[in-house]
């Protein structure tokens, strides 16, 4: 049967709401990496979920939040607004402690857009008490004017299904732009530098991982994978870190990348990094 219905479908919300959790969960793969670090992901990931008769494109996003003026949080920004102005409708991810207010700070800047949103309360696994979330729901009712919310947990895959019924519902009648067997847009190269940066973020601490560049130098993916990668230190001092005791702390950024990349990859990798100084 040809497919009908197609639409971009932007997921946005703070950091740490499970973002990235909810399209792996939707896409059945990881396609964007999860940390518990603020700020995990910088650009917008495709995700593609096929229906029978229609195709939704998902689009993570970073962290929607008053972000300062640093160049790598104004280069984030764009790809948030890149992400809404593409979209037909947006997912505003929540849990139960976001704050009123800020949700209506970020309901604020949606309405700039003029999409078509839906409010999903994430992690609902976490409450004991389920009815905790009638007058939160009923606080959100009168400062965003939406009475209709979806409740999920992203993370047991819990209420996943009837979220996609809420989107499918609202998707326009077009013809779909993406093959039925692509799961992604994101290049393997691309994906491998994401789980380098990932695997730094859990060995290292305070802002340093937020300061390296990674490239990719070369990837040969046939029978087995294998990767050369630079990571790139914006200063000496860190490039001693990076590196660690007995080359200890790259060592271990390297064994965690290595070992995520085969969960999605299905094939024996190696992963050779090095780390050198970024020139000014």
């Amino acid at each position: 049967m040809s497919k009908s219905k197609f639409g971009y479908v932007s997921i946005v919300g703070k950091p740490n709401v499970g973002k990235s959790t909810l399209l792996n969960q939707l896409i059945g793969q990881r396609v964007s990496v999860v940390n518990k670090k603020s700020n995990t992901t910088r650009d917008k990931i495709l995700g593609l979920y096929h229906g029978r008769d229609y195709q939704i494109a998902f689009l993570d996003t970073p962290g929607f939040q008053n972000l300062n003026q640093s160049i790598t949080y104004k280069q984030m920004r764009r790809q948030i607004n890149m992400a809404l102005d593409m979209s037909d409708i947006v997912i505003y991810l929540i849990d139960r402690y976001t704050e009123i207010q800020a949700i209506q700070s970020v309901m604020s800047e949606l309405a700039r857009f003029d999409k078509s949103i839906i409010i999903v309360i994430n992690k609902i696994d976490l409450l004991k008490n389920k009815n905790e979330l009638l007058p939160f729901t009923d606080d959100l009712s009168k400062v965003t004017n939406i009475s209709d919310f979806a409740f999920i947990s992203s993370l047991k895959n819990k209420g996943i299904d009837q979220l996609v019924k809420l989107i499918v519902a609202r998707l326009p009648m077009a013809t779909p732009e993406y093959e039925d067997n692509k799961i992604t847009d994101v290049t393997l190269e691309f994906r491998i530098k994401e789980e380098i940066r990932n695997a730094a973020l859990n060995a290292l601490h305070d802002e340093i991982p937020y300061e390296i560049d990674i490239e990719i130098n070369s990837v040969v993916a046939e029978k087995n994978l294998i990767a050369h990668a630079t990571i790139w230190a914006p200063k000496k001092s860190y490039k001693s870190i990076l590196i660690g005791k007995s080359g200890r702390t790259i060592k271990a950024i390297g064994s965690e990348a290595r070992k995520n990349i085969e969960t999605w990859n299905n094939k024996k990798s190696s992963l050779y990094l090095q780390v050198n100084v970024r020139k000014s």
